[in-house]
């Protein structure tokens, strides 16, 4: 089994979005340093208690001072973006970091009104997009696989580069493992998000993958799955660091966003929980 990390920049209590961008460039460090495999940032809009949400700029940051591991996006929302400057930002990341750039694709709303803020023109809402559709454009980009008689046909990515970024789908539901199978690409699922889904959504991906001849694809099955994990030097005190966690959820559960993400000792008081332990129990993340 190999371990990667997926970082939102949390931006813990008393702290700052600066704060939590340079903590991000540490613990990236150390992941290189230690052996980890990949290192995948997130594309959050509106959030007050995480910093990333712009993973092309924290990509370039990450991979240019690392050595070793796999940088990528956990993930780029196409629902927001051009699949064809998708494709163009992430071919020169793979031309300035070769062999080292993954390339997640998903999908997420952040309400209505920032949805419309994302759009080109905020004051006409936006049409309902394809996001089976929307991920194999961005493979035709990467792979030069638009057939001849297609308009975009003429237009070269990655013209004179060699290799191309590791596309990945990401979700948190079992059509996203449906998109993935389908086209054939590595996939990965957000248990973090929708822990009862795992299992089915895996399968799903196993039972229904279909190879592909695109060199973007995966001759085989090919997945991850993401979880929250709390380290520490003693069990004890790993579950008092993810009492901060336990907190976010269940004030997610009843509507309610914390404005940044509590400390483990303030976490623990407000769970009512016997601070020598921390949380004794499993961890359970509502579909967000």
């Amino acid at each position: 089994m190999r371990l990667s990390i997926l970082d939102a920049s949390p931006i813990a209590e008393g702290s700052s979005p600066a704060e939590a961008l340079q903590q991000s460039g540490k613990l990236a460090s150390l992941g290189d340093d230690i052996g980890y495999s990949r290192y995948w940032v997130t594309e959050l809009h509106g959030s007050r208690m995480q910093a990333g949400s712009t993973p092309e700029v924290a990509i370039a940051r990450i991979a240019a001072s690392t050595q070793r591991i796999r940088v990528g996006s956990g993930a780029i929302l196409l629902n927001h973006r051009s699949t064809y400057r998708t494709a163009e930002t992430f071919g020169l990341l793979h031309a300035m970091f070769p062999g080292r750039i993954d390339l997640g694709m998903g999908r997420a709303t952040a309400g209505p009104v920032i949805d419309a803020a994302l759009q080109i023109d905020p004051g006409r809402p936006g049409p309902a997009r394809d996001h089976e559709g929307q991920v194999g454009e961005v493979l035709a980009w990467l792979d030069n696989g638009f057939p001849p008689e297609h308009p975009f046909s003429s237009v070269a990515v990655m013209s004179g580069i060699e290799g191309r970024p590791e596309a990945w789908v990401l979700g948190s539901t079992p059509s996203s493992a449906q998109v993935a199978a389908r086209l054939g690409l590595r996939y990965a699922f957000a248990g973090f998000l929708n822990p009862a889904q795992a299992g089915p959504a895996l399968q799903i991906y196993r039972e229904m993958f279909r190879p592909s001849a695109a060199p973007s694809a995966t001759p085989e099955p090919h997945s991850l799955l993401a979880l929250n994990v709390a380290c520490a030097e003693t069990g004890i005190e790993a579950r008092r660091l993810r009492a901060s966690a336990e907190l976010v959820y269940r004030e997610a559960a009843r509507g309610r966003r914390l404005p940044a993400v509590p400390l483990a000792d303030i976490a623990v008081r407000e769970l009512g929980l016997p601070p020598e332990t921390g949380y004794p129990g499993t961890l359970v993340s509502p579909t967000l």
